[in-house]
């Protein structure tokens, strides 16, 4: 339980230290981006959730993900993300945290290796998700922690916590 305690802790402290970071880098651009409108948000079936529409993505093509079966998309911060996590908090927490979380990750996989639930590991900042109903745009932002979990039971898509989908 101390160790659940300390995973939600940390995480929420550096998400809100991430995201004053990426205020204040966006009120220092000064530079116009090149911005491209995708498709606009999309409200998740059966959530409140909006995943957010990809909004800008400077030349760069987002990864695009085919579900046509029951489906966990784990997004990865990558090197550059991770760094940045580590310089937050420091260390010797970002280590304790992502040691925890790996330990839960790995007990998340075995689950859905019995259930035979297909898993889908990405690390881009911007993600196609084309089921065969519908599409929808991922945005990586200041929300996302090490692993962010998207859950595709086959009709729905949506974003999900670790500890629901281990059933805790």
């Amino acid at each position: 339980m101390k160790r659940l305690l300390t995973i939600s802790i940390l995480f929420v402290s550096i998400s809100c230290q991430q995201n004053t970071k990426n205020q204040q880098s966006t009120a220092n651009q000064q530079e116009p981006l090149n911005e491209e409108k995708i498709d606009p948000a999309i409200v998740v079936e059966d959530t409140s959730e909006v995943i957010q529409p990809v909004t800008n993505n400077n030349g760069v093509e987002p990864d695009k993900l085919e579900l046509t079966e029951p489906t966990v998309v784990i997004v990865k911060l990558d090197s550059l993300e991770s760094e940045e996590l580590k310089k937050a908090d420091g260390e010797d927490n970002f280590y304790t945290a992502a040691d925890d979380l790996m330990w839960y990750n790995s007990q998340l996989l075995k689950k859905l290796d019995s259930t035979e639930v297909s898993v889908k590991y990405t690390k881009q900042n911007l993600i196609k998700v084309v089921t065969s109903t519908s599409e929808f745009n991922i945005s990586k932002d200041s929300t996302f922690s090490l692993f962010t979990y998207f859950f595709f039971d086959g009709e729905s898509f949506k974003r999900t916590e670790l500890f629901e989908l281990l059933g805790y």
